[in-house]
């Protein structure tokens, strides 16, 4: 008779040891996991489908490739983006993910090392699906909560594995100060994104500005930071005074959820009142941006495509991707060295997971890094002046 101590080690296997070319196994686990909560033995591919696209919605909240093939996106991602874009419908989405999704990850979850596990969480027909007891000896013993958390490390995993294969060995990190934190030091950094070797140094903005056109001369990818704030907080009433957008300092995703209930969400920023006392290191950080992206324009017109949106540079659409570093209070507090060195260092901590930010409830983005792109000579896509950087 099988024991649930055989029904969680052979689930633990499929999570760990299972081939994975897509993240379809881990959201397959997820919506099997939250089946059980439901106390549903039995759902049509329709109501699969429905959980799917639920789950993924959250999920690509943080926009991460879904799929191990640099060259494509997974079809539920396709679905979502429709969906997110306005093209189609919700239930236009999940009929897409009904049809598309479920061919490969169905008949092989329980595949490890090219044999079947043991023990079945489902069987399966072109009805649906049945969960077995199997299922609800997993998610019904004191292991659940674990399990769900190796769930979301492995996909975190495999999005992270995806990313990186997508970006190559070619990356690499720029990030310039504003001079705002008053502290002396260098005003410039440049690091290896693959090892964080830092590969130069300096204070002249000219020098920092050829740097980053060689190395996209060269064929490397670019990853450039600004010391911000350089996104405009517009209020949608009149009379309600505009704010800056500003970093927070950790990522609320990054503990105390629970798994089977959420997944990695994009992150809320905080944002301060605009007073003309608060208008200089802004005002000094477009300039410094507009002025160095103006160089960069000069020496390299024809190789430089610059975006703000991190999904794009890493589907290789785009080979500059601009970010805004912090320039919070805490922030200056921790700069014991080099503003811009700190900054590198804080980028690939997370690197490549870059959390997207959202603007507060009553106000649109304003984005003075699209105006300062605008102002250098580059083609600037007009969404990207209501878009919000990736602050760091």
């Amino acid at each position: 008779m099988l024991t649930p101590l055989e029904a969680i080690d052979s689930f633990r296997a499929i999570i760990e040891h299972g081939k994975n070319t897509s993240t379809y196994k881990m959201a397959l686990a997820l919506a099997i996991a939250r089946l059980v909560e439901g106390n549903k033995r039995h759902v049509n591919k329709r109501e699969l489908a429905g959980l799917f696209f639920e789950i993924y919605l959250v999920r690509l909240e943080v926009d991460m490739p879904q799929l191990s093939d640099p060259t494509k996106s997974a079809r539920v991602e396709q679905a979502i983006a429709g969906f997110k874009s306005g093209s189609l419908t919700r239930e236009q989405a999940i009929s897409r993910i009904e049809k598309e999704a479920f061919r490969d990850v169905l008949p092989r979850f329980h595949t490890v090392n090219g044999v079947q596990v043991p023990v079945k969480f489902y069987t399966y027909s072109s009805s649906g699906l049945a969960l077995t007891d199997a299922a609800f000896m997993v998610f019904q013993s004191s292991e659940r909560d674990k399990l769900l958390r190796e769930v979301d490390s492995k996909w975190s995993f495999l999005e992270e594995t995806f990313a990186r294969n997508r970006l190559g060995d070619n990356v690499s990190v720029w990030v310039v100060s504003s001079g705002a934190s008053g502290r002396k030091g260098e005003l410039w950094c440049c690091a290896s994104a693959s090892d964080g070797a830092i590969l130069a140094m300096g204070g002249d903005m000219k020098q920092f500005a050829r740097g980053v056109a060689k190395d996209l001369a060269s064929g490397q990818k670019v990853c450039l930071g600004f010391q911000g704030p350089l996104t405009l907080l517009v209020p949608e009433q009149s009379g309600v005074s505009p704010r800056f957008h500003c970093a927070r300092s950790e990522h609320p995703a990054v503990a105390g959820r629970t798994p089977v209930d959420e997944t990695p969400r994009a992150a809320k920023p905080t944002h301060r009142r605009l007073t003309l006392r608060k208008l200089a290191d802004p005002v000094r950080a477009v300039i410094c941006a507009a002025r160095v992206m103006r160089d960069i324009k000069n020496s390299s017109p024809d190789t430089s495509e610059p975006t703000l949106n991190w999904r794009r540079f890493v589907d290789n659409r785009s080979n500059l991707f601009v970010w805004e570093a912090s320039g919070s209070r805490e922030y200056r507090q921790r700069a014991e060295t080099d503003p811009a060195r700190l900054a590198i260092n804080r980028f690939l901590n997370p690197y490549p997971r870059l959390y997207p930010q959202l603007p507060p409830e009553g106000y649109e983005p304003f984005s003075l890094v699209a105006a300062a792109l605008s102002w250098a000579g580059f083609q600037v896509e007009q969404d990207s002046f209501r878009m919000l950087s990736v602050v760091v």
